[in-house]
């Protein structure tokens, strides 16, 4: 196998790169189907770590369903057919978009309390602004065609409740209403807890694409829910489609300077001549 550094500095664990980099090679072609991967002793040389290091990474990949053991024979690579991974565009409601594409699409409630305090991170994450009314807590586990994608959490005031369970229309974050809202997201890159592993049927510290969500009235700017919601990464990517100029893309510097060398090519000094 290719040489491969374990970056100790890295927020991603030591197991959880040596599995990142195995199901890698997997994905690849490195290792096809029915192949036997290397030995523990040869992991643990090739990647310098512990036997109970390679024992985490090569367990969590026979939970993927990358590798499955023979006892006294070894451990192999399967036979897979192709993961559920779903594309969500952020700006629509995920359930309306994977319903559409003929998935069966599903929100749980698993948990709720009242008059719980919003998490001072959370807070945070929106300028530190919390609501003055008492909020309700929920925890709702997210699935497709059976499949846990994500978890969120979310603090709603009782005057959003109200208004919600008087309409029928689906709001932003996935409650009910028809008022025009306005929601302030933020997406970054978290690493699952023993909680969330458990509901997301996967392992401690998987990659998770973390969307921080602040919901206001449009017309009066009161605010009425703070969600997180954390979708698994290896299930679920962000897509989204822009319509832009040339002159408008995100590095125009590069297409001017190469009209730049056009021009200069098309019109060479009279020096050199």
């Amino acid at each position: 196998m290719a040489a491969f550094i374990v970056e100790h500095d890295s927020p991603l664990t030591v197991w959880g790169q040596i599995h990142r980099d195995l199901r890698h090679r997997i994905d690849a072609g490195e290792f096809a189907p029915g192949t036997r991967i290397a030995t523990e002793v040869e992991l643990m040389a090739h990647y310098d770590v512990s036997r109970v290091t390679i024992r985490r990474a090569v367990s969590a990949l026979i939970d993927d369903g990358y590798l499955r053991s023979r006892r006294g024979s070894g451990t192999y690579v399967t036979d897979r057919t192709i993961p559920l991974v779903c594309d969500l565009d952020l700006a629509r409601p995920w359930r309306e978009q994977l319903l559409a594409d003929g998935h069966s699409a599903r929100t749980r409630l698993l948990e709720s309390a009242e008059d719980v305090p919003l998490p001072d991170d959370m807070a945070r994450t929106f300028d530190g602004r919390v609501p003055a009314d008492p909020l309700t807590f929920a925890l709702s586990l997210h699935s497709v065609d059976g499949v846990s994608i994500g978890v969120t959490e979310s603090w709603r005031t009782d005057e959003w409740i109200s208004r919600s369970s008087t309409t029928a229309a689906p709001s932003v974050s996935g409650g009910i209403g028809t008022d025009a809202v306005v929601a302030d997201c933020f997406a970054e890159v978290g690493f699952a807890t023993s909680k969330q592993a458990e509901l997301l049927d996967s392992y401690l510290d998987i990659p998770l694409i973390v969307v921080h969500a602040r919901t206001r009235m449009a017309t009066t700017g009161e605010l009425a829910e703070f969600a997180r919601t954390s979708w698994l990464g290896s299930r679920v990517r962000l897509a989204y489609t822009r319509k832009l100029t040339i002159a408008e893309l995100d590095i125009p510097q590069f297409v001017r300077a190469a009209q730049t060398t056009r021009e200069v090519s098309a019109f060479p000094d009279q020096s050199t001549r």
